[in-house]
């Protein structure tokens, strides 16, 4: 072959190639393999394509410009290599189905590039897996950094699978930076195509939750479970996306942020805007055992706020530990955060099971942290939390609760109630005194040993307070301090009990009466106390003799020492 046939081909390869470059989105979409998914707010997504080396900097020119004074007109790189020959699986997952290509970052900073927490150093090059996070800022001492710039995770499109790229979900949303990540899936913002509505879509790896202890079964539970739950206060599912190995949820957003960040940035809430919660999680709870399902995760860390301004306005998320039961079944698996945990949930194997009761118990945590700002149950203490809350009634420490009513005690030791069949349930927390801000009833509630009374008490407890001015009628209460039958007795006032039914006695008489028995009392009084002094002066003397006598045995040994000398 000659020389110019040679430059021929040559000139029709770089043709193609920028062909392939100019081309449009087909071309496009086939040349891409990975996202650097953003989870600083404010910073976007970067698509990565094979024929395109990411440039990051404070220059303009730059793929991703960040143009803080930390960051360096080139800051480091991102490229796509092929691989020439099967190579060995060096991801730090090797289950992971590898790629036929390498992905190389490469540091051209000064104050550095950050891979995976550690700092590559200017002049270094690595390879970097799906998962993988890159981020700029830097480090103030293990935990934090000083001033997270940017941060990104390498999301590698054909180790997760080809379909991503396919899947209906990315034609109609555009991705942008990552709002959470929890144990199973990640949630992004997405903005809706057509309409530029944000939305959070929570996407949930499948292959993840295969290899966990629950498998399919509860992955798809939350999705049974969003699908057919509609409430104010519940985070709404607008859309629910399946291929076969991801599974994506497009929720409302609710920007308010997690109730838990709320509570520790005020310290703790007044019992006004606790009760405006309490409420609204008493709805979620009273609705969803209506439809037959059981949260068994209720946590200020799945309550959302709906807005920054507000403190109380609220919306239950996370269902993925929700399961559908029927009325007479109950459920034997343990799962939830253990300081939320009912007892019967930890001693499932010893009970053989558990029902709705565990939202209850839940509903009791979140109110003492609302109220107090700390956790009932901790590990700081002697005693496991496993044992305290299985063994342990609840405790109400004096620093924590001084200045907190009796009745949100009250109301929180009837939801931490150790034993099921005694713990209040949702339709009694309705009409508990402190729900219904009835103070006047407190305290006879409380006399109750925390049980609601009846229609039939409340109508004698009421007979009862108005004969309680009667002088001739007094209360009996049983050793349970419940409130029993009124039982009265005359008291006698004389040595007569004529005297007592006798309504002509004259004032006069009665006075004198009592004039008497006060004399008679402190002339024994007196006398005792007479006695008492003699006593106090005769052990003196007694021990004033013995003194005298121990001194003169004293001085009549001295002597005689001394005659002998």
């Amino acid at each position: 072959m000659s020389k110019s046939e040679n430059k021929k081909e040559k000139k029709d390869e770089e043709k193609n190639k920028n062909s392939e470059k100019g081309n449009g989105n087909e071309n496009k979409e086939t040349l891409l393999f990975g996202m650097l998914n953003s989870t600083v707010e404010g910073v976007e997504n970067i698509p990565l394509y094979k024929d395109q080396i990411v440039v990051i900097g404070r220059n303009k020119q730059s793929t991703c410009v960040l143009s803080d004074g930390g960051i360096s007109g080139k800051h480091c790189t991102i490229e796509f290599q092929a691989k020439e020959n099967k190579e060995k699986n060096n991801s730090p997952n090797p289950k992971l189905k590898v790629p036929q290509y390498n992905v190389i970052l490469e540091d051209f900073s000064s104050n550095g590039t950050f891979l995976n927490g550690f700092k590559l150093g200017k002049g270094n090059r690595r390879m970097i897996y799906h998962s993988d996070t890159i981020s700029f800022g830097e480090p103030k001492g293990w935990f934090a950094q000083e001033k997270e710039i940017a941060k990104f995770i390498f999301e590698d499109y054909n180790v997760i699978s080809p379909e991503r790229m396919n899947c209906q979900i990315l034609s109609l949303y555009d991705l942008k930076h990552q709002l959470g990540k929890g144990h199973y899936a990640t949630v992004q913002l997405g903005v809706h195509k057509s309409t530029g509505e944000n939305f959070a879509i929570k996407i949930v790896a499948k292959d993840q939750f295969k290899k966990s202890l629950f498998g399919r079964n509860r992955l798809m539970d939350e999705a049974k479970v969003m699908k057919r739950i509609s409430h104010p206060n519940i985070v709404n599912v607008k859309d629910i996306h399946e291929t076969e190995n991801y599974l994506y949820l497009v929720l409302e957003l609710v920007k308010g942020g997690e109730l838990i960040d709320r509570i520790i940035k005020k310290g703790s809430f007044s019992e006004e805007e606790s009760r405006v919660v309490f409420l609204q999680l008493l709805d979620v709870v009273k609705y969803l055992h209506s439809q037959g399902i059981v949260h068994r995760d209720l946590k200020p860390e799945n309550i959302l706020l709906t807005s920054q301004e507000s403190d109380t306005d609220i919306k239950v998320a996370d269902f993925g530990l929700s399961r559908i039961i029927e009325s007479n079944q109950n459920m034997i698996t343990q799962i939830g955060t253990i300081n939320y945990i009912a007892p019967e949930v930890l001693e499932r194997q010893w009970q053989g099971g558990y029902g709705k009761e565990c939202d209850y118990w839940s509903l009791g945590v979140i109110l003492y942290i609302m109220l107090t700002g700390v956790m009932p149950f901790t590990n700081e203490k002697n005693i496991s939390v496993t044992e305290q809350i299985t063994k342990i009634p609840v405790d109400f420490p004096s620093q924590n609760w001084d200045n907190i009513s009796i009745a949100a005690k009250h109301l929180v030791k009837r939801l931490l109630t150790i034993k099921v069949e005694e713990r209040i349930n949702v339709e009694d927390c309705y009409q508990h005194p402190w729900v219904l801000n009835q103070s006047y009833r407190i305290t006879d509630e409380c006399q109750k040993e925390y049980h609601q009374i009846s229609e039939q008490k409340k109508i004698q407890f009421n007979e009862s307070r108005k004969k309680k001015n009667s002088p001739k009628k007094i209360q009996k209460k049983n050793s349970n301090n419940l409130l029993t039958q009124q039982s009265t007795e005359e008291l006698d006032f004389g040595a007569n009990n004529n005297n007592c039914d006798n309504k002509n006695n004259d004032s006069d008489d009665d006075t004198e009466e009592i004039d008497e028995t006060r004399k008679r009392k402190h002339k024994t009084k007196a006398k005792k106390v007479k006695k008492k002094v003699k006593k106090k002066n005769k052990k003196k003397e007694k021990q004033k003799s013995k003194k005298v006598k121990h001194q003169k045995k004293k001085s009549k040994k001295n002597s005689k020492s001394k005659k002998k000398k």
